[in-house]
C-alpha cells in the first residue's frame, strides 16, 4: 500500500521538475568552434568532447545569468515608473499643506503684536 502511494507522489512531483534547458544550435556550433581551436594536436577525440561539453555549459550558464540581470533590470525600471506615476500625487499634497503653515505664522506674527501693543498700557 506504502509503495502505490509512494508510486503516487511521484508521478505528481514530476510535473513540479525544472525543464532541463536544451542548447541553441548557436551555442553547439560556437562550442565546437572554440573547442578546435583550443584543441592541441596531442588531445583525442574524447578529450575534445569533455572540452566542448564543458564550452556549452559556459555559454548556457552565462546566458542564464544574462537573463536573470535582465528580468532584475526590468523589474526595477517598473518599480521606477511605479514610483514616478505616485510622485505627482504627493507633490499636490505638498503644495496645499503650506497654507496651515502661513496662517500658524501670521497668528504668532498677530499674537506677538498684540503683547507687544498692548503690555505697556497694562502696567
Amino acid at each position: 500500500m506504502k509503495e502505490k502511494e509512494i508510486q503516487k507522489n511521484n508521478k505528481n512531483m514530476s510535473r513540479y521538475k525544472k525543464k532541463k534547458l536544451s542548447d541553441s544550435p548557436e551555442t553547439i556550433a560556437t562550442a565546437k568552434k572554440l573547442a578546435q581551436q583550443v584543441k592541441n594536436p596531442a588531445q583525442n577525440k574524447t578529450q575534445v568532447k569533455l572540452l566542448e561539453q564543458g564550452i556549452k555549459k559556459g555559454i548556457t550558464l552565462y546566458k542564464k545569468q544574462q537573463k536573470e540581470k535582465q528580468r532584475k533590470a526590468n523589474k526595477l525600471q517598473k518599480q521606477q515608473q511605479k514610483h514616478k506615476q505616485e510622485i505627482p500625487e504627493m507633490s499636490v499634497k505638498s503644495k496645499c499643506s503650506k497654507l496651515p503653515w502661513i496662517l500658524l505664522f501670521l497668528t504668532w506674527i498677530g499674537i506677538g503684536a498684540a503683547i507687544t501693543i498692548i503690555l505697556p498700557y497694562i502696567n
